[in-house]
């Protein structure tokens, strides 16, 4: 082999020249490719990560949607007249919130129908009492009315005396009910 040195540092020779610069060269290379295979393995990493949260994202968006679509569900059955329908299931959070609201809400509700039925039965009975009281002392004086109207020329002072005393008593308990009624 010839040597490339001249001089002194003459023993070195070109195999071994060529083995220093390829392994400064293999160095260098291997180098590169680390680095890159850092770079890459960190770019996969940064997806992989993205991809997670963006997955746990989409799953907890739909998640919520669907307690809140099944909340505007039962609220839509409410609506519609079933009003026993309540909201089960959440008792945490916001949407735990939402649901014992909503069921408060409809118990209050459903006690505030009970309680107009009840008021309204209650108003038909005093209605129905009201108009059989009132027909009764009506009846009796207009009876007596119509026999004096008919039969006047026939009737004697004291039948007829008898007679507009049944009508005046009559107007009298009328007006005590019609007072009545009107402190009610």
């Amino acid at each position: 082999m010839k040597s490339l040195v001249s001089g002194p540092c003459r023993r070195k020779y070109l195999g071994y020249v060529y083995a220093v610069l390829a392994s400064e060269k293999q160095k260098e290379i291997l180098g590169s490719l680390s680095s890159d295979l850092n770079f890459r393995l960190a770019l996969y990493i940064f997806f992989a990560a993205l991809l997670s949260a963006f997955v746990v994202g989409v799953v907890t968006f739909f998640l919520i949607t669907d307690s809140i679509c099944s909340i505007a569900g039962v609220v839509k059955r409410f609506q519609d007249g079933d009003y026993s329908a309540r909201i089960h299931g959440y008792a945490k959070g916001n949407l735990g919130v939402l649901t014992s609201t909503f069921n408060e809400m409809a118990d209050v509700i459903v006690e505030n129908f009970e309680t107009i039925t009840a008021t309204d039965r209650f108003r038909q009975e005093l209605i129905a009492n009201v108009s059989h009281d009132l027909r009764a002392p009506l009846s009796i004086m207009q009876g007596y009315a119509e026999t004096l109207a008919i039969k006047r020329e026939t009737l004697s002072g004291p039948e007829t005396e008898r007679y507009l005393a049944i009508v005046l008593e009559g107007t009298k308990k009328l007006s005590v009910l019609v007072d009545q009624l009107f402190q009610y």
